[in-house]
């Protein structure tokens, strides 16, 4: 359970952008944080059971990762 949040921290900031959070701080609510926390739930849930991970790279295919 020591790793449990690891790789969530662009999920977080997609989600206090979503729920009204401004860029340069200062601006937003708890409320606005809670319903983009829900948005990018409900989004990345569809990814997961739609199995649409690869979809920006079959859109784009001159995305593709280069493998290291």
């Amino acid at each position: 359970m020591a790793n449990a949040g690891i790789g969530i921290e662009s999920d977080t900031m997609k989600a206090a952008i979503i729920g009204g959070t401004s860029f340069s701080g200062r601006i937003g609510a708890p409320i606005g944080m809670l319903a983009g926390a829900f948005i990018i739930g409900r989004i990345c849930h569809a990814f997961d059971c739609c199995d649409l991970a690869a979809l920006p790279y079959l859109l784009a295919p001159w995305a593709q990762r280069v493998p290291a």
